[in-house]
């Protein structure tokens, strides 16, 4: 008996489970699925249920995805359809199509979430036949990125996107309140400003459609320094959560390789707390109040 959890079956079985107005069952001799009517059902060594999956099911999904979610904004209005109680489910799938990047990584996450139930209910019945169980397959990312975003170096005679810049400096308000904020972000943008030289290296993100989605900026002393200093790493909001930051690093680092740059350096107060278990993981080594990455 070929008693194996095939992707072909795992699909069938996510499609009956989604099913709502029929019932269906396992045949364990036959490795296939089948409308509950058509089976003699008492026959419990051959034919197993489904594991339920109901509107309760795919509302507590829901619950779990968005306490996933590493964006705020999308995190908030999410959570308050939730806690509505009206067109729960409509106005959930409305927002997430309103928003293409976190409707995919919700796609991602609900296919993983119900493929570990699938997973478990079946090494259960294979426990039952005396089978060993199967083990877990490795997570795929949820950071879509590579088919929906693009990475490129700023030319020489390109400005940065003036959005980006009016982005920031609200963030700075809002985070630290108007005055201090105000104070902060001009900070930034006399900083950014003496630093777009002939010894900038900015790493811009973009939609599939050209939209803005975040940048890097980083500069070295002089032509023929071997440091870069990366200066500023920033996500626009509602593109947060999906693993932009992470790609506009790596991406650096890849055009790092055959250049005369040996040490990549990354302020610890420029860096949410996230992202620094990321640089640690990627090589980096704190030293006092900077992240260093040698000998790339």
């Amino acid at each position: 008996m070929k008693f194996e959890l095939t992707s072909e079956l795992t699909d069938e079985i996510i499609y009956a489970m989604e099913n709502q107005s029929s019932s269906f069952v396992f045949d364990v001799v036959d490795c296939v699925i089948l409308p509950e009517s058509d089976v003699d059902s008492s026959d419990e060594q051959r034919f197993f249920k489904l594991p339920e999956w109901n509107s309760s099911s795919g509302f507590r999904l829901m619950e779990r995805f968005v306490v996933s979610l590493k964006n705020p904004p999308m995190r908030e209005e999410l959570r308050n359809i939730l806690k509505s109680g009206q067109g729960v489910f409509r106005n959930f799938k409305d927002v997430l199509k309103a928003n293409p990047d976190i409707e995919g990584l919700w796609f991602s996450f609900k296919e993983h979430e119900i493929k570990q139930v699938i997973l478990s209910w079946f090494n259960d019945i294979r426990e039952l036949w005396g089978l060993e169980r199967l083990g877990a397959e490795p997570e795929e990312s949820s950071e879509l990125v590579h088919d929906d975003f693009l990475f490129r170096l700023k030319s020489n005679d390109e400005r940065l996107e003036s959005i980006y810049e009016k982005e920031l400096c609200k963030e700075f308000e809002d985070f630290y309140g108007a005055d201090l904020g105000k104070i902060l972000s001009n900070q930034w943008k006399n900083t950014s400003d003496l630093l777009k030289n002939e010894f900038c290296t900015v790493v811009i993100c973009e939609t599939i459609s050209g939209d803005p989605a975040g940048f890097l900026h980083a500069y070295k002393g002089s032509a023929d320094s071997t440091v870069l200093v990366i200066s500023s790493l920033f996500i626009i909001p509602q593109f947060r959560g999906l693993g932009l930051g992470k790609e506009l690093l790596e991406f650096l680092l890849s055009k790092l390789k055959n250049s005369k740059i040996n040490t990549v350096a990354v302020s610890c107060v420029s860096v949410p707390d996230f992202f620094k278990d990321f640089l640690e993981r990627v090589g980096f080594s704190k030293v006092g109040s900077v992240f260093l990455l040698r000998e790339l």
